[in-house]
């Protein structure tokens, strides 16, 4: 069953005007290094979508760099929650909101 509230879990601070998001263990396991993260930036930057892949060097795509509204600031980060089948809460959807909606 999908609870329908999002529960903020935490922030993201930005001072790039853009925002990561990947899973740490390709990190750690070094599938992907300053030279990935800079193109992926960069293409971002250019993109009409404000939105690029975060590749490895053999194309693989890991993440995306995303464009964080008007910029740099703290961000929330939230989650919204389902129950499974065995009444155990999962996380179901998380989002990071750049800009309050009006």
């Amino acid at each position: 069953m999908l609870n329908d509230e999002w529960v903020t879990v935490g922030s993201v601070t930005v001072d790039s005007g853009r925002c990561l998001v990947v899973d740490p263990t390709y990190h750690r396991d070094g599938l992907y290094g300053v030279d990935e993260v800079g193109a992926a930036t960069m293409a971002s930057v250019t993109s009409p979508s404000q939105v690029a892949p975060l590749n490895t060097p053999d194309g693989t795509s890991v993440g995306a760099v995303v464009a964080t509204g008007y910029g740099d600031g703290a961000y929330p980060v939230e989650v919204r929650y389902i129950t499974d089948e065995r009444g155990a809460a999962r996380i179901s959807e998380m989002r990071v909101r750049f800009i309050e909606p009006e």
